[in-house]
């Protein structure tokens, strides 16, 4: 986080939760859910990555429904955000198949580099 211009985690490890999937011998994907990172605007879930080699098997929908389940839990009635760069095409696709609507857009710092990001936001 700090090497993208992005705060730590939080302090508090009750205020967060990280789900890993694994197959028998490795990693193949993760979500990060955050519940003050941006009190403001509601839990964020701050990132969902699957390996390439795993995308379309339906990997990323079961993080994502397990993120909103702990939020749900966590932070009963409140909606959930999320950001994604504008032009990741298929991370768009992929949150508004889910039932994410679009709901806000920002310039931030990635890599040096200016981005434009749009925030989803989904009730739960």
């Amino acid at each position: 986080r700090r090497a993208h211009g992005r705060s730590p985690l939080p302090p508090h490890p009750e205020r967060r939760h990280v789900l890993l999937a694994t197959t028998a011998t490795e990693p193949v994907g993760f979500a990060c859910v955050l519940l003050d990172d941006e009190p403001a605007c509601s839990p964020l879930l701050d990132n969902l990555h699957v390996k390439p080699a795993y995308k379309g098997h339906g990997l990323g929908a079961r993080l994502l429904t397990a993120s909103r389940e702990w939020i749900a839990c966590s932070a009963p009635g409140q909606p959930m955000h999320l950001w994604v760069m504008e032009g990741n095409e298929r991370g768009e696709r992929f949150y508004r198949a889910a039932g994410w609507e679009q709901d806000g857009r920002k310039l931030d710092t990635f890599q040096g580099a200016e981005v434009a990001e749009l925030r989803y936001r989904k009730a739960l």
